[in-house]
């Protein structure tokens, strides 16, 4: 049912992408097919990944923020 819904979401050709616990019902080996083509995605739109796996964010993430987030961390600065 997860993957359905993951090839449903990405067949719309969404301007961004923002995936609430994409793996957390998979199997590890259709979890790692997920988590590569969301990272080939990645190289086209953004794609925001939401997870407590800390293993999967340290695998895939280019960035990553704790739950200390803050929506300034998230946006450059304007100020020279």
């Amino acid at each position: 049912m997860q993957r359905v819904a993951i090839a449903r979401s990405i067949v719309n050709e969404p301007d961004i992408i923002l995936a609430d616990e994409p793996t957390g019902a998979l199997d590890s080996v259709s979890g790692v097919q997920v988590m590569e083509l969301l990272k080939e995605i990645s190289a086209e739109r953004p794609v925001i990944i939401v997870t407590h796996n800390e293993q999967l964010a340290r695998e895939y993430a280019t960035r990553s923020a704790t739950e200390k987030l803050s929506l300034r961390a998230l946006i450059p600065s304007t100020n020279c």
